[in-house]
């Protein structure tokens, strides 16, 4: 079994419950038209509300409109939604589930694992009022881009967080950072055809 670590900290469950995963994955099985690709791929690569507001804008007859419209409004919903649960104090952001970045086999890139890739990455990012990832970006590299580009799109897909709030209780932007540790063990070389790099056994306790 590949043996794949993240490390994080310690998160707080709570309500309200933010977007729905299946408005972000109807996201991911939009296919835009040439034109209006590269507005897109910035839309999601980075998922600032600000981006797809401005694809709808200038794309209203897109074949990706309704489902970026339907993310603009989840997102929305849950913003209003924790300003309207406001606390007394403020309050850093909180993860909701660290259960939710937990890596699977299937997150390891091919590319990566056939060549063996391995390392640490550290992110920022930013958290928005509703509590979703945007704009995450290396501050440390674990030396294989593959590696970092797929930590940054986990981030950004699965983590949930309760925004943090200001002095009034109101929930504000801040930001977030993580560090995902990318480990193979010495026998999944077996599980490859065309292995053929060493990878370092893990310190066992």
């Amino acid at each position: 079994m590949i043996s794949i670590l993240l490390v994080v900290a310690a998160g707080v469950a709570g309500p309200p419950a933010p977007p729905a995963s299946e408005s972000l994955m109807q996201l991911g099985t939009c296919q835009p038209s040439a034109p209006e690709a590269a507005a897109w791929a910035v839309a999601m690569k980075d998922n600032r509300l600000v981006d797809f507001r401005a694809f709808v804008a200038r794309f209203p007859h897109s074949a990706c409109a309704p489902a970026a419209g339907q993310w603009i409004a989840a997102r929305d919903r849950a913003r209003a939604a924790f300003a309207a649960r406001p606390s007394n104090t403020a309050v850093p952001a909180m993860l909701v589930s660290n259960a939710t970045l937990n890596l699977r086999y299937a997150d390891y890139p091919t590319d990566a694992m056939l060549k063996g890739d391995q390392g640490v990455v550290s992110l920022t990012f930013d958290i928005a009022p509703d509590g979703m990832v945007e704009s995450c970006r290396i501050l440390e590299s674990s030396g294989s881009a593959s590696l970092d580009e797929t930590s940054c799109q986990i981030v950004i897909r699965r983590a949930r967080y309760r925004p943090a709030r200001d002095a009034t209780g109101a929930p504000i932007r801040s930001t977030g950072s993580r560090r995902l540790r990318w480990e193979l063990p010495p026998d999944q070389k077996s599980l490859l055809p065309g292995w053929n790099v060493s990878v370092r056994p893990r310190a066992r306790n």
